[in-house]
């Protein structure tokens, strides 16, 4: 096939001979465009259950992502952008049901697609835990300024971590100076989560080098169902080690199922350690940018340096 006939300026020739949106995203004719159609329905399919009350909950295990696909850009293995679309869907087919979306991302690489798609929507928010490394880390974007605009600033929350290499006491310390006290304050009426597993441990610094535990995944999910009645769906989103993908998916979908005592209980470690100073830098400029949109994150600065244990033992 010649690149040059594609309708599609951005396809181009890879190195391998083969068709391609970028340097690492692929596109098959035979199957590329049916697979990425059949992620995003999955995903409509299962959240438009969720709403209808057929289902609690869910966890869409599908292939390929989407939150870097923007409205003319397939990007970073995503061509549709499965969660946004998802949204959109809802908030037309159920603009009383869902009358205030969450979507929580916590893959490691930012959500880009995602942030654009709701930049100007007050009605839904957008809330990234990423790698960022000022810039440096793929896809560049989400930095802490970077809120919305026009009638949805102040909707868009990035928790941009540079630096270090970030493990579950840092994640924890955002989670509860950051996450809860803006979902508290914004009051979803249904949660849709770009649940990427490549912030997991197990994974190579290019594709994350985070060391999150498999618990702390199982451990956010059962946070979330706190929200919107419990009407949270998981989307699948990055990851790129097989064992560590499985295991925190495991993780999520128990504390989905609520059958298991054993979903999000965190190590000693986790509860123990004092996040690091570059996540409590980072959480601080959060904080400082977003405490006019959201006071109550103003009552937080005290959660960010202490551990998890002392928090729960002062706040019970």
């Amino acid at each position: 096939m010649d690149a040059n006939s594609l309708p599609v300026k951005r396809f181009l020739q890879l190195p391998c001979g083969g068709i391609g949106v970028d340097t690492d995203t692929y596109f098959n004719d035979a199957s590329t465009q049916t697979a990425a159609r059949m992620a995003t329905g999955s995903l409509i399919e299962l959240a438009t259950q969720v709403v209808e009350n057929r289902v609690k909950n869910g966890f869409a295990c599908i292939r390929p992502p989407g939150h870097h696909a923007e409205r003319e850009l397939a990007m970073g293995f995503c061509f549709f952008n499965n969660v946004a679309i998802t949204a959109k869907v809802l908030q037309n087919k159920y603009p009383t049901q869902c009358a205030k979306i969450a979507i929580i991302d916590w893959d490691v690489h930012h959500g880009n697609g995602t942030q654009l798609s709701f930049e100007e929507d007050p009605n839904v928010l957008y809330l990234s835990l990423h790698r960022h490394d000022n810039g440096h880390f793929f896809p560049g974007t989400g930095s802490v300024t970077e809120v919305g605009r026009e009638a949805g600033k102040g909707f868009t929350v990035n928790v941009p971590f540079s630096g270090d290499i970030m493990r579950d006491a840092d994640y924890l310390a955002a989670w509860r100076a950051i996450v809860e006290p803006v979902l508290e304050s914004f009051q979803p009426t249904f949660i849709l989560v770009s649940a990427g597993f490549d912030a997991a441990r197990g994974h190579a610094n290019a594709l994350g080098g985070y060391e999150i535990s498999p618990e702390l995944f199982g451990f956010m999910t059962k946070s979330l169902m706190n929200f919107a009645n419990g009407k949270v769906v998981l989307a699948l989103e990055g990851g790129y080690d097989l064992t560590s993908i499985s295991q925190a998916a495991e993780q999520c979908v128990q504390a989905l199922i609520g059958e298991s005592d054993d979903a999000g209980r965190l190590s000693s470690a986790a509860l123990e350690t004092l996040p690091c100073l570059s996540a409590q830098e980072t959480i601080q400029k959060v904080i400082a940018i977003h405490k006019g949109s959201w006071p109550l994150l103003s009552s937080k600065q005290a959660s960010i340096n202490t551990t998890e244990m002392q928090w729960r033992l002062q706040n019970p």
